[in-house]
């Protein structure tokens, strides 16, 4: 039996790196494309898997060359994770995020169609917790849609083509509604990097206050290790569906904040409230945290938490990584990246 065969859009991003990870374990021959200039990137403790990986420079809006590359490569699986996905700058760039979002979606899905049925992959396509908003707590897989922001919008539109292809054309095509997972691969303009890279600056003395939105907002946060591991599980299933992926506890910025800083060795103290709020080093007395306007969003969904009980049941999945054990890993190689000049100091 001939090893099954994956392609990944949005390989360079932080799922795309840990999805290659696991896949590559398990024996599976992958390729994976991106825009210019990002490669695959390893996970701390991961393996080299460079020469296991064939990434190519691909734009997921380039119908032309997304049908040529699903045709060329025919893969049994395909995991369409490439996507504008910074919730904030999404209020600006509105239009560019609805075309890579839903148009790249509509893209790859037109790509597969466009083979023969019995060559036809299983399909994941990446949503988001985004699209419900600021619903009634727990979210769960029934709970109606209520985007607040053009990044939520467009996902809610790519979900409900993709349901459509699968209805219509009997698709393998499972969706994951993720909730926020993170990973020392996040990028520096998520919230959850932007609080580990401060603390480890200010481990290592480097003095400031970092400006942020809304620390009141809460999100529920878990590992993208164990998220890419349902994506996978998702399409060894027989038929497809859908799945909310979640920790299934939602906690604070300010928590996440204050449990950064205690991992780099230092205690905060809150002080204020809205956009008074602050926090300062309990021993120094200096500011390290503050709030700017610039930083809060037009609408900001406060999602308490994801309900995991039909992942639970059909996919045997549940996380394995907790959120004081992430917030640390992301920590320690923050401070690692400064000790060895990685991360710059300012």
């Amino acid at each position: 039996m001939t090893n099954p065969t994956a392609l990944i859009t949005g390989i360079g991003g932080q799922d795309g790196a840990y999805l290659s990870q696991l896949l590559v374990a398990k024996g599976y021959r992958v390729t994976g494309f991106d825009i210019a200039g990002r490669g695959l990137q390893i996970p701390p403790g991961g393996r080299d898997i460079g020469r296991d990986v064939q990434v190519v420079e691909a734009d997921v809006s380039d119908d032309a060359a997304i049908k040529k590359l699903v045709a060329d490569i025919a893969p049994t699986e395909l995991y369409h994770l490439a996507s504008y996905s910074h919730v904030g700058e999404s209020f600006e760039l509105g239009q560019e995020v609805q075309s890579t979002n839903f148009g790249g979606t509509k893209v790859v899905v037109e790509a597969v169609l466009n083979l023969p049925p019995p060559l036809r992959p299983r399909i994941y396509s990446a949503c988001s917790s985004e699209v419900f908003g600021s619903s009634p707590d727990p979210i769960t897989e029934r709970t109606p849609f209520n985007p607040a922001s053009p990044y939520a919008s467009s996902k809610a539109e790519a979900y409900h083509y993709g349901r459509t292809m699968r209805e219509d054309y009997g698709l393998h095509l499972s969706h994951g509604f993720m909730f926020n997972h993170e990973s020392p691969l996040r990028s520096s303009s998520f919230v959850s990097r932007k609080l580990t890279m401060a603390a480890a600056q200010a481990s290592a003395g480097i003095n400031g206050s970092t400006p942020m939105g809304n620390l009141g907002a809460s999100r529920d946060w878990g590992h993208a290790a164990d998220y890419v591991e349902a994506m996978w599980r998702m399409l060894q299933m027989p038929t497809a569906d859908d799945y909310v992926i979640a920790s299934g506890t939602a906690r604070a910025v300010r928590d996440f904040a204050s449990i950064a800083y205690a991992e780099a060795g230092i205690d905060l103290t809150w002080h204020g409230a809205g956009i008074n709020e602050h926090a300062l080093n309990a021993l120094t007395g200096g500011r390290l945290i503050h709030v700017d306007p610039d930083f809060l969003r037009p609408a900001d969904s406060n999602v308490p938490h994801g309900d995991t009980s039909k992942a639970q049941r059909l996919l045997n999945w549940q996380p394995k990584i907790g959120f004081e054990a992430m917030v640390a890993e992301m920590v320690a190689e923050d401070c690692r990246r400064l000790e060895t000049k990685e991360l710059a100091q300012a």
